[in-house]
């Protein structure tokens, strides 16, 4: 009897070991498939990032031109123009420099920091965002016809 409850022993220890071999591989893989799905985010968080620090930059260019307009008329008002340009370059050049993930830890961190401001912020741009969309849609919507004609 003692021979079995040898073995009863030594298997029951193999399966622990096998059970802790076992945990370890699916931490291993756990932590593995994390990396490759918060890597896969960040790529896919960059392309919109790009595409907005250009079309930041399109601004850019376009107050600048009105600065240059603006100017013959109001020297000063257009120095306004041309910082408020030269705050859009800025803003484009960060959005370039920073990954996807530093922009989310600053937007974060303003928003705990600066809570009314980062509201009021939200505010603007949701408002900003449903102009964009109404006048997309508008744009795409068919001419309405007249019965009549």
């Amino acid at each position: 009897m003692s021979d079995q409850t040898t073995s009863s022993k030594e298997g029951a220890s193999d399966m622990a070991a096998a059970a802790g071999t076992l945990t370890e591989a699916v931490s291993d893989i756990r932590g593995k498939v994390g990396e490759v799905v918060r890597e896969a985010a960040l790529d896919l968080a960059e392309t919109p990032k790009v595409a907005s620090a250009d079309a930041i930059e399109g601004v850019g260019r376009a107050v600048r031109n009105a600065a240059d307009d603006i100017g013959k008329e109001s020297p000063i008002v257009a120095g306004y123009v041309r910082d408020a340009a030269a705050n859009l370059d800025k803003l484009a050049g960060g959005l370039r420099d920073h990954t996807a993930g530093d922009l989310l830890d600053m937007v974060t961190r303003f928003g705990r920091q600066q809570p009314v401001a980062f509201f009021a912020g939200a505010v603007v741009v949701g408002f900003a965002l449903s102009r964009f969309v109404k006048v997309g849609v508008s744009e795409a919507a068919p001419p309405a016809h007249d019965g009549g004609e």
